[in-house]
């Protein structure tokens, strides 16, 4: 049983479900790395946060968890690849100029040239917008069928 002082801990170190790419935040669970049936302990080096979707995953054995020690802990799919961390998506420019991020990594590929379109489709930028001929619609019935026509 995880003490409600582990459990401000846990919230403190991890914030959020650590399944990488997850990062849900709501309705978080305390799971044991190795079993505490099985002789695991009820410290922080094996405890780790999950959201439910994850943590059923695991249970479903969709993923892996290994606690390596000091806290720090490694995931692994089903067939052993390991599962990177996903990049924080937030922090201290430090974290930039320490070397950790590549100099283009937010340089866009795009030249800013417009998406090719197919032949008849409107422009993006017209979509939504009233066309002037659409006020001078008329309505008539064919075959107990509305139909509009736009003159």
């Amino acid at each position: 049983m995880v003490s409600a002082k582990q459990m401000l801990a846990l919230n403190y170190r991890d914030g959020c479900c650590r399944t990488p790419g997850c990062g849900r935040t709501r309705f978080l669970h305390a799971h044991h790395v190795k079993f505490w049936g099985r002789g695991g302990n009820t410290d922080l080096d094996n405890l780790i946060m999950l959201c439910g979707t994850c943590h059923r995953a695991l249970h479903d054995d969709l993923f892996t968890i290994t606690a390596l020690g000091e806290q720090k802990f490694e995931f692994r799919y089903a067939d052993g690849g390991v599962i990177d961390p996903a990049p924080p998506t937030e922090g201290f420019a430090d974290d930039l100029l320490r070397g950790d991020v590549p100099d283009d990594a937010i340089v866009p590929a795009w030249g800013g040239e417009p998406p090719p379109r197919s032949r008849g489709q409107r422009h993006p930028r017209r979509l939504g917008r009233v066309s002037k001929h659409w006020s001078s619609q008329s309505e008539s019935v064919v075959n107990n069928r509305t139909t509009l026509a736009f003159r």
